[in-house]
């Protein structure tokens, strides 16, 4: 074996073992039960690391003008070896969701609006920001996480099927990208068009993200932005 084809090998296992790592910060939920200060640290005797986000909210306004309403705003956390110094043993983030629908928007199936926060821990100079590193399309389509858990629970099968488009959007005072995709939903043997729209930024520690979706012959882009522009982290 040639020493090119051992590095090529090398590589494409690393790149893969970082794909993995940064997709678990989605994929656990529940109840969390530590409460500590927006990004903050807590280092314990055992050498762990927790850090905890504030949740990302929308304002009662925006939601009567929109129609839309608060499901609940729950925790959701992830502990895992991530790649610490010496004397660390492990990490918890726990972080929020807070989650939105809408229906009778002319569609059989609802509108559904996330705001997720995540912190961005700091542990001797290395930054600990899983979320930041995804992808919009790996948000909307980790398996098992609790973006892909709620659209399984209002849409059946969800397929994302490609990218729609870029625009820009103003998410927490900050100019950031709005991808949107295209993709359908299968619920009770009956085939649904979908748009997706994701946006992300950083915030006071938190790393946030927005998340929309709408059955397409009902797509309503704008009342995704007013929900947006009316966010509220802290």
């Amino acid at each position: 074996m040639n020493e090119s084809s051992s590095n090529d090998r090398d590589r494409h296992t690393s790149n893969r073992t970082t794909s993995r790592s940064r997709r678990r910060v989605l994929q656990l939920t529940g109840t969390v039960g530590v409460a500590l200060a927006s990004g903050c640290l807590d280092m314990f005797p055992s050498g762990s690391v927790e850090a905890e986000a504030t949740p990302v909210t929308v304002s009662d306004e925006a939601l009567s003008k929109t129609g839309y309403s608060l499901v609940d705003t729950e925790g959701f956390g992830l502990t895992s070896g991530f790649d610490l110094p010496d004397g660390f043993e492990g990490v918890s983030v726990h972080s929020q969701i807070s989650k939105y629908r809408r229906n009778g928007t002319g569609a059989s199936l609802p509108a559904l609006y996330f705001g997720l926060s995540v912190p961005i821990a700091k542990v001797s100079g290395r930054t600990i920001d899983p979320l930041r590193e995804m992808n919009e399309r790996e948000i909307i389509e980790t398996e098992g996480g609790v973006i892909d858990t709620a659209f399984s629970n209002n849409y059946g099968t969800v397929t994302v099927s490609g990218k729609n488009g870029t625009k820009s959007i103003n998410l927490l005072g900050t100019t950031t990208d709005l991808v949107t995709f295209d993709g359908t939903a299968k619920k009770d043997g009956t085939s649904t068009d979908l748009r997706f729209f994701v946006a992300k930024t950083v915030d006071d520690g938190d790393q946030i993200a927005v998340v929309g979706a709408q059955p397409s012959n009902a797509a309503d882009e704008d009342a995704f932005r007013r929900l947006t522009r009316a966010l509220q982290h802290g």
